[in-house]
């Protein structure tokens, strides 16, 4: 049986992302879209071969509702869609308000439904591996964190929300899909954590395009110090070291099957099994295990608390510019 899908936001991440992706599946029909830009809803619309609607008739009439839309508008359209009995799944990040979050989760959860984000990047080859590996604790307890990343910003926006919304700079953007490969890989996704803050510096207010961050979190089993180097200025070593005590890996946060593992005696590299012909694959295949495959845990919205705290502690925390 076919699933219909909604999806509200025509902007870049859906003409790119969403138009491959779906025109690969079987079985997920767009039955319908919504954008505040007429002429990025015509687009879109042509693409699929669907009905532009409103928000209530798209809630109403679809079996999952996709947001796709600037992080600042997802609380209103997830609270909206709530009231429908469609299944919500929002582009990442999540909310930008911890107690947003936690407020549309007590809802969700009172109503017996389910939200689903879209992170994508948990789904690369070298994250699955590395997350097993530290799984099985062979290589001590986890110490510290450090995420690079970096390069000149070059996605074709639609809306321009990149120099105009305060959700639109590093942090939100590429940031918090490389923070969230560190929380996920780590476990540090589905524990209880408070975050501490030493000191953040930030190009200029948000949007901001450059941030450095270093922070504490700490957890009922200890504290893990991370640091943070986030640009669209310049190339930075794009990947994720997670330091343990008896060795250092290492991810990068572009996909990839490999990772390295850096110890006193040795440095190896390790390959994973699995392997996608591009990137839109990989974002495809985590539609097809919400969609088809139902299988949605690793994306439910409760696994996102911790990466909502952190980028907003992170993007008000008052620094020296």
């Amino acid at each position: 049986m076919c699933k219909k899908i909604g999806i509200i936001g025509c902007g870049a991440v859906t003409q790119n992302n969403y138009v491959y992706a779906f025109q690969r599946l079987r079985h997920v029909k767009v039955g319908y879209v919504s954008d505040i830009d007429k002429k990025n809803a015509i687009k879109v619309k042509n693409i699929f071969n669907c009905e532009i609607s409103n928000y209530p008739d798209l809630f109403k009439n679809s079996e999952y509702a996709i947001i796709a839309t600037p992080p600042g508008t997802h609380f209103d359209l997830i609270k909206e869609g709530l009231n429908y009995n469609c299944k919500i799944i929002c582009e990442k990040p999540f909310l930008t308000k911890y107690e947003e979050a936690i407020e549309i989760i007590k809802v969700a959860t009172a109503l017996n439904k389910k939200i689903f984000v879209a992170h994508f990047r948990r789904l690369y080859p070298s994250v699955e591996l590395i997350k097993k590996l530290i799984e099985m604790q062979i290589f001590g307890k986890i110490l510290a964190i450090e995420i690079s990343e970096g390069g000149v910003f070059k996605w074709a926006t639609k809306s321009g929300y990149e120099n105009t919304n305060i959700f639109g700079g590093v942090l939100y953007d590429t940031g918090s899909h490389a923070i969230d490969m560190a929380l996920y890989v780590t476990g540090l996704d589905r524990s209880k954590i408070d975050i501490s803050i030493i000191n953040v510096y930030k190009d200029k207010k948000e949007p901001s395009h450059e941030i450095k961050a270093n922070f504490i979190i700490s957890t009922k089993v200890g504290e893990y110090k991370f640091r943070i180097d986030l640009s669209r200025k310049q190339i930075l070593s794009n990947q994720i070291k997670i330091k343990l005590q008896n060795a250092t890996l290492v991810l990068k946060t572009e996909m990839s099957n490999q990772i390295s593992i850096f110890s006193s005696n040795k440095n190896i590299s390790l390959f994973a099994e699995r392997s996608y012909k591009n990137i839109l694959d990989c974002f495809t295949h985590q539609y097809h295990k919400i969609l088809v495959q139902n299988d949605h845990l690793i994306f439910e919205a409760e696994r996102f608390l911790n990466l909502t705290s952190i980028l907003e502690k992170i993007s008000k925390y008052e620094c020296n510019l």
